[in-house]
């Protein structure tokens, strides 16, 4: 078999691979020999038995890709909703804010606008 990239590959079918790289170990085969079976490295099958030894059958699935939804927010989710109200409910100049259509730097500049949430919005900032 072939190594793929293990980020093209659907998360079931990674799973499944994990599982049969620790089957094949259990079974007595080198890490060395396990790995063009599996389409991976010898150093990625030696990272899924250490999981596996560590955590057990738990520690092969597949867990979600890059950063948590939402982490480095600015703004709180009910922020986040009445800015997103106020967008296409109005137009930047019925705000009175120098543009005529809502681009990037006008949000920018709406969301910086002193007290916009006091202004804006029916709720109160902490």
């Amino acid at each position: 078999m072939e190594i793929r990239d293990a980020r093209k590959i659907k998360p079931e079918e990674l799973y499944e691979r994990r599982k049969q790289a620790v089957m094949l170990y259990r079974r007595g085969h080198k890490r060395c020999e396990i790995a063009p079976i599996v389409g991976v490295s010898a150093y990625t099958v030696g990272q899924w038995i250490k999981a596996w030894e560590e955590g057990g059958q738990a520690a092969l699935k597949v867990r979600a890709k890059g950063r948590p939804k939402g982490l480095y927010r600015k703004l709180l989710p009910h922020e986040e909703a009445e800015l997103r109200r106020t967008i296409t409910d109005r137009c930047p100049d019925q705000l009175k804010l120098p543009f005529a259509l809502w681009t990037r730097q006008a949000v920018q500049t709406l969301v910086i606008v002193p007290n916009f949430v006091k202004h804006t919005c029916n709720f109160q900032r902490r």
